[in-house]
């Protein structure tokens, strides 16, 4: 299945944190971005809640059917197949948690707390995927810092920007996780900033020194 497929329409700090994760365990990244993204999308069109709400239970189904039994047709489906095979429990507690924000144009700091946990799950379970159990915890709290980012910039959090400042600073993290390295440090430096997390020209020089360092 082509990467391009699945990822094609990722916003610009996640297409660039991918581009410097080793092409070797690039791809359950990239799914990883990629569903999460369409979750995104849901809630950001959710015209009623209702039909959001079928569109969450139906990819909550599909991540619990055995992979061979999943309907044929949708890539971002056959790549959760391929590279999440019996991993899938991180990725429909990613549903649940993106259905909760739903409607909730102001989120409260419960609401925040589990969908930055969620993210930061699926990372952990990534590294630990990828032969990187020791630096779970690490990709744990990029993924909150991550979630927490977003929040804060996309709907003017201030519980946020304050939770995602109070974590634990980035640190190096080997290259087979290095496009986690370059999103928690984007993440941190737009929690800081108060802007998006590829605001700039330093931005792009800042995920160029993660994407050869790791810090």
């Amino acid at each position: 299945m082509s990467n391009h497929m699945v990822n094609g329409n990722l916003p610009d700090h996640l297409a660039v944190a991918l581009a410097w994760q080793p092409m070797a365990t690039r791809a359950p990244l990239a799914t990883l971005f990629a569903l999460d993204t369409r979750l995104a999308g849901i809630v950001g069109q959710a015209r009623e809640a209702m039909l959001a709400q079928i569109k969450f239970a139906w990819w909550r189904e599909r991540l619990a059917e055995v992979a061979d039994d999943r309907p044929a047709g949708e890539p971002l489906l056959s790549a959760i197949g391929s590279t999440w095979a019996e991993h899938e429990e991180a990725l429909s507690a990613l549903v649940d948690r993106w259905e909760q924000m739903l409607g909730d144009d102001e989120p409260m700091e419960g609401s925040i707390t589990i969908f930055a946990e969620a993210r930061g799950a699926a990372l952990a379970e990534l590294a630990g995927m990828i032969g990187a159990e020791a630096e779970a915890e690490a990709a744990s709290v990029a993924g909150r810092r991550w979630a927490l980012a977003e929040v804060a910039h996309g709907a003017g959090s201030v519980v946020a920007r304050t939770m995602g400042r109070a974590l634990p600073p980035p640190v190096s993290i080997s290259r087979n996780l290095r496009g986690v390295a370059v999103l928690d440090g984007l993440a941190a430096r737009s929690l800081v900033r108060g802007e998006p997390m590829l605001a700039g020209r330093g931005a792009v020089l800042a995920a160029m020194r993660l994407g050869m360092f790791g810090r």
